[in-house]
């Protein structure tokens, strides 16, 4: 575009090409005033009064700006050193040419210059040094606020997510349910439930979120070598009159074992009195003879729960000086689920099964949050391990399979859903789209031009939507958003 301005006679040619490009009566031409073509080297630009290097086609000398010469002023040349991936070099004093000239600037890393809210502002000329960099939006530390603060194309990723501990507000939610982690939901932190219903324990914390703590979480216990038999899941299996106690737990710790009764000595039983083995082993007046007659017995323990129905005692005759068994007797027996509706154990309670609603999860072939919830359950006379209940799944950073099915996070669009781009809880920024499980800017992105999946041609560039040809589009000369005032070539702008 040199050659137009080559052809009118000198000493006119500079002024009649401003004169025809612009309407100026002095600036910037492919000539000088002395018909000399401009722009030989370097040192002849800056030989020129108020001459300035633009780029490697012109050379700028006079009063009018780069901008009204029909050069962007992003091609200014810098006066030294720059930063990489800066625009300007924040913090260092820049020299400039023209008076007033204003041009685009950016004092972030450029890759985020494009991904909203980032985007450059502007700088002035002034008294020869370019001043501060006015209206640019740069990087921020991201927040749970549901803006792309770090412009990376993501929203509210990283420590925006908190994931610190809460206390859910909700007044039907007791005890150990309360307990939440905050996440960042939609632009809001967000107390979520982590913890659900489980078998009391004792840990001093109320772990099926009744409002009471440790509640049922008493066991049997025994505080001899003899008399009992522990059946090694909690329960024991005494000869009476020995009999298990009882430790409470106290603040999340078990008690001193109170109230068994232990083996003793031996006596003998007396007329009209039920007969006793007080060192429990099983045989009554052994070494003692007896007092011939009948006598009422019961070999159950404790040996109040004779009195507790279906139990009762029985009787036992002395013959010879000894005591035949107890005859008639029904002792107590471990409370079980092949016999609803009855006390087992002779305690006054019906089917108080030890086992029934504790925790089975162990054992369970269920999946997610079914198997984690499954409780022991009496059905058709045995104890049974049933799953609790499912979910609808939802798509988060916990890994928990709600629908249990085995599978976490399954039937989401990770291709195409911003709110969980790729992966569960990766939302998209602003002016970018979910596109193949990664977020773009379709404004600006040559795979993703305006769409998804629409692909700019070799040498095209995608520009506001757009494939864009920016060796000669005067809008996006050279790259997207530069614009010329006159003409655009080879991706410069250029005079006409």
């Amino acid at each position: 575009m040199i050659q137009p301005c080559l052809n009118i006679p000198s000493p006119w040619r500079g002024r009649l090409c401003m004169v025809a490009a612009l309407g100026f009566m002095i600036g910037a031409c492919s000539v000088d005033e002395k018909s000399n073509k401009q722009r030989l080297n370097n040192a002849d630009c800056l030989a020129h009064d108020g001459g300035k290097i633009i780029n490697d086609k012109f050379c700028f000398f006079g009063k009018v700006s780069p901008k009204e010469a029909g050069v962007d002023a992003n091609m200014m040349a810098d006066t030294g050193p720059a930063d990489a991936g800066n625009l300007v070099d924040a913090g260092r004093v820049e020299a400039c040419a023209t008076e007033g000239m204003s041009e685009l600037c950016y004092e972030g890393n450029l890759e985020t210059a494009v991904q909203p809210p980032c985007h450059a502002g502007t700088r002035k000329c002034d008294n020869g040094i370019w001043g501060e960099c006015n209206g640019q939006v740069r990087p921020t530390i991201e927040a749970c606020n549901g803006v792309d603060d770090d412009c990376d194309g993501r929203t509210d990723e990283g420590e925006a997510n908190i994931a610190a501990d809460c206390v859910l507000a909700d007044p039907n939610l007791k005890g150990a349910c309360k307990n939440g982690v905050s996440l960042c939901r939609a632009g809001e932190v967000v107390c979520t439930q982590r913890v659900f219903p489980a078998s009391d324990e004792c840990n001093d914390k109320d772990d099926d979120c009744d409002g009471n703590t440790d509640e049922n979480t008493a066991i049997k216990c025994y505080a001899a070598a003899a008399g009992c038999m522990d059946d090694g899941k909690g329960a024991f299996t005494c000869k009476a009159p020995c009999a298990a106690g009882t430790s409470e737990c106290v603040m999340g710790k078990y008690a001193t074992c109170t109230g068994s009764v232990t083996p003793g000595t031996e006596a003998p039983s007396q007329v009209g009195q039920q007969p006793v083995d007080e060192d429990c082993d099983g045989k009554i007046d052994e070494g003692f003879s007896c007092v011939s007659g009948s006598y009422p017995c019961y070999t159950g323990s404790p040996q109040e729960s004779q009195s507790q129905r279906p139990c009762k005692a029985g009787t036992q005759v002395c013959t010879n000086g000894t005591l035949g068994s107890c005859m008639g007797e029904v002792v107590p027996l471990v409370e079980s689920c092949a016999n609803e509706n009855e006390d087992d154990d002779c305690n006054g309670t019906r089917d108080d099964v030890a086992i029934r609603g504790t925790s089975c999860s162990d054992v369970s072939t269920g999946k997610g949050v079914c198997k984690a919830k499954a409780l022991w359950q009496c059905m058709g006379g045995s104890a049974v391990c049933v799953d609790g209940p499912g979910s609808n799944e939802i798509c988060d950073t916990r890994g928990e399979d709600e629908n249990c099915n085995g599978s976490v996070n399954e039937g989401f669009d990770l291709q195409n859903d911003g709110n969980n781009c790729g992966t569960c809880g990766n939302k998209c920024g602003s002016g970018n789209t979910c596109c193949a499980g990664a977020c773009v800017n379709t404004k600006l992105s040559n795979a993703n031009c305006g769409h998804c999946g629409t692909q700019c041609a070799s040498g095209n560039s995608c520009c506001n939507s757009t494939c864009t040809n920016t060796k000669n589009d005067k809008n996006n000369c050279g790259t997207c958003g530069s614009t010329c005032l006159l003409g655009c070539s080879n991706g410069s702008c250029v005079l006409l």
